[in-house]
């Protein structure tokens, strides 16, 4: 479970769950975490309550669908950009108050580019 392949049924645009396509944004997450001006752009945060933090502990998706209440093909990119690798982990150390929440428009506007740009194989 928890696998960001297993999501690949959920709502959301599918090219979302590609392997290449979640490759490119891997190799930006350290830039989006890093550059301020950026940052506030591509992400907001919210602040959990402790009974939030409780009944989301161990499974960080339920705060990204019933907190954040984003579409299930953002989930893995508000995962990352909470520096987890598994929803399980969200737990001890990882049970932050405040979370980053990514903002759809700009990932939308980031896949649109990919998809322009990409070599398209025949």
């Amino acid at each position: 479970m928890g696998s960001i392949y297993s999501n690949q049924d959920g709502d959301g645009n599918p090219e979302y769950f590609k392997e290449a396509f979640r490759r490119e944004l891997e190799a930006l997450f350290p830039y989006l975490l890093n550059t301020v001006d950026l940052r506030n752009i591509s992400m907001t945060t919210i602040t959990l309550t402790k009974g939030q933090m409780h009944t989301s502990e161990y499974d960080f998706y339920k705060v990204c669908s019933a907190v954040a209440k984003l579409p299930r093909c953002y989930w893995w990119i508000m995962l990352r950009l909470n520096e987890m690798e598994h929803p399980n982990q969200f737990t001890g150390e990882k049970l932050l108050e405040t979370v980053l929440v990514p903002s759809p428009t700009y990932f939308d506007t980031l896949l649109t580019q990919y998809l322009t740009t990409r070599p398209i194989v025949v």
